[in-house]
């Protein structure tokens, strides 16, 4: 219904609220939006007076009529509350480290020395333009509750300073109230909007400038603490393996001198009365096994030339004797005895034999003395 509820009629080119012309269709006026006649309601006494179409009504009277209202004061007045201006900025450095600034300025009064409704420039059409010395402001007017996109893109594309005054949510009753709508429409900050400031953009720039100054500041300090960092670990690491090869050297002098020690000892101890008594021993050991195998093959040739390869083996001395022996003739033993038969073939093979045999070995141990040799046995 608040569409449908004009403020402002328009007469010879002047906009009237419905409570200063007569009632109904003797009020003479026609919609600012759609030039078609309107009704004038002012009689009523609890709806606030008002304008209405008297046909079909068209969607942008209301907000026509409030616009150009809010234009014509403005150029009668040549002074404009500009609001305040405030964007936050930030940026990384190369470790993560924020740097923000914020940049803003205060709200003022615009005193112009000129106004303008209706401009064209460079093919768009701004609402109004105000001129203050060299400096040109372009204000917005918007009293549609749709916003124009288009209208401001192309206002923005000029480059310059761009108000926008919004007054797309007033109420009939402060519209038609000329005290609170003039207060609403020149100082009220909470209607007005910078859409492109110029001073704001460069103080913006400049802040850019000063955080990249810093940035780059930052930027190298942390480069350079990167790099006594990595400089620092690359020490602590040449250090670690100094220490490492110290203690490898350490233990490897350790295991050699212990290795020495050991073999000193042990060298030592072979040299000691009781290392070379024992290797007296074994070496007499390892003679008298060696003679104690020429023995033994000296039976077992006897036994195959002398009784066709028949014998008897004493377990005691492993020396060979006639078969069917009762008792051994070269280590006095009775036995026990093993019946054994040789070939001729065999005594090719006898000596390798017994040096891999441990009978030469086990005769000694068990007999340390023959009574007699094979040979005086004979």
């Amino acid at each position: 219904m608040s569409g449908n509820m004009i403020p402002f009629g328009e007469r010879d080119g002047l906009l009237y609220q419905a409570d200063e012309v007569a009632n109904g269709l003797r009020c003479q006026c026609v919609c600012p939006e759609c030039q078609r006649a309107l009704v004038a309601a002012n009689e009523g006494t609890k709806v606030l007076p008002y304008f209405r179409h008297q046909q079909k009504a068209c969607e942008g009277g209301h907000a026509a009529g409030v616009k150009r209202r809010a234009i014509e004061l403005i150029v009668a007045e040549l002074q404009l509350q500009l609001p305040p201006f405030s964007q936050a900025i930030s940026a990384k450095t190369m470790n993560g480290f924020v740097i923000r600034k914020t940049v803003s300025f205060e709200s003022s009064l615009l005193q112009a020395e000129r106004a303008e409704a209706g401009v064209k420039l460079s093919g768009v059409a701004a609402d109004l333009v105000l001129t203050a010395g060299e400096h040109q402001l372009l204000v917005y007017v918007r009293a549609a509750k749709r916003q124009d996109r288009q209208k401001e893109s192309a206002l923005l594309a000029l480059g310059v300073p761009v108000l926008e005054l919004d007054l797309s949510h007033l109420g009939l009753e402060t519209i038609l109230d000329k005290d609170a709508f003039r207060q609403v429409v020149l100082f009220d900050l909470r209607v007005r909007r910078w859409l492109h400031t110029v001073r704001g953009t460069m103080m913006v720039e400049r802040a850019w400038q000063a955080i990249q100054v810093e940035i780059d500041q930052r930027n190298e300090l942390e480069k350079k603490q990167k790099l006594k960092e990595l400089e620092q670990r690359r020490l602590d690491r040449e250090q670690m393996d100094a220490e490492l090869e110290m203690a490898r050297a350490r233990n490897e002098a350790l295991r050699v001198a212990s290795q020495a020690a050991r073999v000193a000892a042990f060298e030592a101890q072979q040299k000691s009365p009781e290392a070379l008594a024992e290797r007296a021993r074994r070496e007499s050991l390892k003679q008298e096994s060696s003679r104690r195998a020429e023995a033994i093959v000296a039976t077992i040739r006897r036994a195959i030339e002398s009784w066709g390869g028949a014998g008897a083996e004493c377990q005691r001395c492993y020396l060979i004797s006639e078969a069917d022996t009762e008792a051994c003739g070269y280590c006095a033993g009775t036995g026990p005895f093993k019946a054994v038969s040789f070939t001729q073939d065999y005594l090719g093979s006898a000596q390798a034999r017994m040096r891999s045999s441990p009978k030469p070995d086990a005769s000694v141990a068990q007999v340390p003395c023959l009574n007699q040799e094979p040979g005086a046995a004979g």
